[in-house]
C-alpha cells in the first residue's frame, strides 16, 4: 500500500471526526445555559413565593391577635359581672341591669347577658315568690328547650334558673329556665370545678325564634371569704354563673367591624365537631383551595379551635404581580 495513500486516508477521517465533533460542545454549552436560567428563574419564584407566604403569615398573626382582643374584651366583661356579685350578697334586678347595659355597649356582640343562681330544691318556692315580688311576673323555674312552652320543672337537688337578662326585650322567654336541666349542664360543672371560663358548643337558645345558633361563655360565680383552692372547695362555694350570649357570626362582625376586601377566606372549626365549620367567611373561595394557606390552633373557653385562613386568589395574583 502506497503511505501517501494511506497517510491521506487519516487526515480524510481526521478532517470528518472534526467537522462532526466541532458543534457537540456549543450544543451542551446552550443547553447548560437553558438550564442555568430555568434554575435562577425557578429560585427568584420560589423566593418570591416564599416571601408572599410569610407576609400572608403576618396578616394572620396580626388578625390572630385581634380576635385573641375581642374574646379578652367579652371575658372581661364576665369578669366585671362576678365581681359585682362578689361584692354584695345579693344584687338587685336593677343594679344587674344597669352594670350589663354598659358592658354591653363596649361588645356588641354579645347579645345578652345573664346572671344564673343556684337554688337549693328546698328553697325553690322561696326564691319563686320573691323572683315575682321583684317584678318577674309569672316566674317559676321550668323546663322546656327552644320553641316549646315552658312547665314546671324537675325535682332536683338544685336548680340554675335564668334569674336576670339583659337586655330583657327579645330574652323574656328565658327567664326561669331552669338549665340544670338543659344541654350546657356539663358546661357548668365544668366552669365551677375549673373557676375558669367555659364555652359551650353552638346551642339554639329558648328564645330563640330562628334557626341561629349561639355560643354562652360561662364563669362561676363563688361566695367571698370561702376557700375555692380545691375542687370540693368550689363546688361548696358555687353561687352561680354569669353568662354572655354570643351568635357566631356577630362574633366576627365585631372582629372584622367596617374591613373590606379582606385577603383571605376563613373557616373556623371546633374540635369537639366534625360535621364542618362552625363558621365561614367566603367559603366558595375557600372551598376551591388556596396556594398558600394557614392553620392556627386556638385555645377559647376550655376548648380546642381551628383556624384555617386561605389567601384569596385576587390577593395571591396582586402579590405576584
Amino acid at each position: 500500500m502506497d503511505p501517501s495513500q494511506t497517510s491521506g486516508d487519516s487526515e480524510l477521517f481526521r478532517q470528518r471526526v472534526k467537522e462532526r465533533s466541532s458543534p457537540v460542545p456549543s450544543i451542551v454549552l446552550a443547553i447548560a445555559g437553558l438550564v442555568a436560567t430555568g434554575l435562577a428563574v425557578h429560585q427568584v419564584r420560589e423566593s418570591e413565593e416564599q416571601c408572599l407566604r410569610e407576609r400572608f403569615a403576618r396578616i394572620v398573626q396580626a388578625d390572630r391577635s385581634l380576635i385573641y382582643s375581642v374574646v379578652s374584651r367579652q371575658e372581661s366583661a364576665l369578669f366585671s359581672l362576678r365581681l359585682l356579685f362578689a361584692s354584695s350578697e345579693r344584687i338587685t334586678r336593677d343594679e344587674f341591669r344597669l352594670a350589663a347595659k354598659d358592658l354591653l355597649a363596649e361588645n356588641r356582640s354579645i347579645s345578652a347577658l345573664e346572671w344564673i343562681p343556684r337554688v337549693p330544691d328546698t328553697d325553690r318556692r322561696r326564691f319563686e315568690e320573691q323572683a315575682r315580688a321583684e317584678g318577674a311576673t309569672n316566674f317559676f323555674i321550668s323546663d322546656g328547650g327552644p320553641g316549646q312552652p315552658p312547665v314546671r320543672a324537675a325535682e332536683r337537688r338544685e336548680h340554675w334558673p335564668i334569674l336576670y337578662a339583659e337586655p330583657l326585650e327579645g330574652n323574656s322567654a328565658a327567664l326561669g329556665y331552669d338549665l340544670a336541666g338543659g344541654p350546657t349542664v356539663a358546661d357548668i360543672e365544668a366552669a365551677r370545678d375549673t373557676g375558669q371560663t367555659r364555652l359551650t358548643l353552638p346551642v339554639k337558645l329558648r328564645q330563640e325564634m330562628t334557626e341561629r345558633k349561639s355560643l354562652i361563655a360561662i364563669l362561676p360565680v363563688y361566695a367571698p371569704n370561702q376557700s375555692i383552692e380545691t375542687v370540693e372547695g368550689r363546688r361548696t362555694a358555687f353561687r352561680g354563673v354569669v353568662e354572655g350570649i354570643t351568635r357566631v357570626d356577630d362574633f366576627f362582625t365585631e372582629v372584622y367591624e367596617d374591613r373590606r376586601d379582606l385577603p383571605y377566606a376563613l373557616a373556623v372549626f371546633l374540635s369537639d365537631l366534625t360535621d364542618g365549620p362552625v363558621f365561614e367567611m367566603g367559603g366558595s373561595r375557600w372551598k376551591a383551595g388556596s396556594p398558600i394557606r394557614v392553620v392556627e390552633p386556638l385555645n377559647i373557653g376550655q376548648r380546642g379551635w381551628r383556624f384555617e385562613f386561605e389567601a384569596t386568589p385576587e390577593w395571591v395574583a396582586r402579590g405576584r404581580s
